[in-house]
């Protein structure tokens, strides 16, 4: 269990009851990922910019966007100080691979389809008895949708323990994420759970 500040925790996890049960619409502009990770890479260019406050990284694909979930899980306090802006909207899994109901509503992932499973950017790590999270893996910058969404996330993690905080941003600290939207997306988990971020920690 994350023991560290909930504040918040309730509006995230109702956030995410909302997102599961948007019914589907049109599909994002843009190509579908392809479900790969890339390997990660500290000195990635992304679409370009430097990553400063006046010339952030660009994410123009969902290429770019998994880079930064590669990046952000494989080096510590990667994103710390670090600006990204998303310049399109994403697409992480077509509809088509969702279930619905008889009313439109995502129940998970379609039995003809496999739909790529997200890993949330961010990821909080513990000792070696399973307490006192470190946040050098939280994502820690500052993120700008552009007023784009990221749709067709697919994360179902329920029964699996190495991915602790679900979302499209797992674990946040002293991040700023704005303009951004999340939809036709399937984010299933327990605690620390949510559709745009599953947990977020502010320094007192």
């Amino acid at each position: 269990m994350l023991k560290v500040c909930k504040k918040g925790l309730s509006v995230l996890l109702a956030l995410a009851l909302i997102l599961t049960l948007m019914p589907v619409s049109v599909l994002a502009s843009g190509d579908v990922w392809d479900g790969q990770l890339p390997a990660a890479d500290e000195d990635a260019s992304y679409s370009g910019g430097s990553g400063t406050k006046d010339d952030p990284f660009i994410i123009a694909t969902a290429e770019d966007l998994a880079q930064l979930s590669s990046n952000v899980y494989s080096f510590e306090e990667y994103s710390k100080g670090k600006h990204f802006k998303q310049t399109a909207d994403i697409v992480l899994n077509s509809p088509d691979d969702f279930a619905t109901d008889e009313n439109g509503i995502i129940t998970g992932s379609d039995p003809d389809s496999s739909p790529h499973k997200w890993l949330p950017i961010g990821y909080p790590l513990y000792d070696e008895y399973g307490y006192s999270p470190s946040f050098s893996k939280a994502f820690q910058g500052s993120y700008d949708g552009g007023g784009h969404l990221v749709s067709g996330i697919y994360i179902d993690y329920i029964d699996d323990e190495t991915v602790k905080c679900k979302g499209l941003f797992g674990l946040i600290k002293d991040a700023s994420i704005e303009n951004i939207g999340v939809e036709t997306s399937y984010i299933r988990g327990d605690d620390h759970t949510g559709g745009l971020v599953g947990y977020s920690e502010v320094s007192s």
